[in-house]
């Protein structure tokens, strides 16, 4: 059995209109990946074969308290605006600690921890410990997020990996894996089944496909992305529109053209986590040539 090229990580910082930006450089053999160490956010990620695969706009900002529209964001405990606390939560605002890299599974992972604080415990009073592991090989990435309950009553949590993910153009692009599934349209607020292969991708889409955890396929005609999940009971599909695109002042003119959000999520039902219990969802996603490619 042929072991995968040991992962090597370097904190480093990249200069940004808004400052000076912590990060950890994560390299295995020709993958690289570039997390930032608020939020924990995957801003980059290169597989072997080459070519970037996160979506990264020339308007992102960045700074403490706000939300980084780039790459790969962790939610939690709140998704978007489902429920009293702040949008989507804090930890993908909170400054995170990189604890090094593990072994254990066989393929070596960065890691990376959020626990609660006094802060949290003023917005949420539980206590908990997230953990965000890391992983490349060769042109798979591997990024798992662990929940543990540490305080002595059960909380209950929603949570995803809101990845933004390139695209070389939204009318080339197919998401395929779907067909067939029930979903709520959160711009209209019904729930309907689309029976078509993709979404199309010709306004603002904002669909949460719930009991929905199969293999998926992100293609745009050049490039593809095999997407497959576990833990995450759900799916979320998300792109602005040009119309709602022209309102976000992170997002330059014209770059909603150039990412889908193809989101794992745990949204409806809430997970309910007992004392001392962890919970553990996992994004797996193997780059591709083009769609017909394994």
């Amino acid at each position: 059995m042929i072991s995968p090229p040991a992962l090597d990580a370097r904190p480093t910082t990249f200069d940004s209109a808004d400052g000076p930006v912590p990060c950890v450089d994560l390299a295995s053999g020709a993958a690289q990946a570039c997390v930032a160490l608020q939020g924990a956010q995957l801003l980059s990620w290169v597989p072997a074969r080459g070519g970037e695969r996160l979506f990264h706009g020339t308007a992102t900002r960045y700074g403490a308290g706000r939300g980084i529209r780039a790459g790969i964001p962790v939610i939690f405990p709140q998704f978007a605006d489902q429920g009293p606390l702040i949008r989507h939560g804090w930890a993908r605002t909170a400054d995170w600690s990189f604890l090094g890299i593990e072994t254990d599974s066989g393929t070596p992972a960065a890691v990376f921890a959020l626990d609660d604080d006094a802060t949290s415990r003023a917005q949420w009073p539980h206590r908990y410990a997230l953990r965000l592991h890391v992983g490349l090989d060769g042109n798979t990435l591997t990024v798992a997020l662990e929940v543990r309950n540490r305080g002595d009553a059960p909380f209950d949590f929603a949570c995803a990996l809101h990845s933004y993910l390139r695209v070389g153009s939204l009318a080339a692009t197919r998401l395929d894996g779907l067909a067939g599934r029930a979903f709520t349209d959160r711009s209209s607020g019904e729930t309907r089944i689309d029976a078509a292969a993709s979404p199309r991708f010709d306004g603002e889409v904002d669909r949460t496909y719930l009991g929905c955890d199969g293999e998926r396929r992100l293609s745009d005609g050049h490039a593809a992305l095999r997407i497959e999940t576990t833990g995450f009971a759900d799916t979320v599909v998300w792109n602005p529109g040009a119309a709602l695109a022209a309102g976000l002042s992170d997002l330059a003119p014209g770059e909603h053209d150039r990412f889908v959000c193809v989101e794992p999520a745990c949204v409806e039902p809430r997970i309910i986590l007992a004392p001392g219990a962890s919970w553990r969802g996992t994004l797996r996603m193997a780059a591709c040539e083009d769609a017909a490619s394994d």
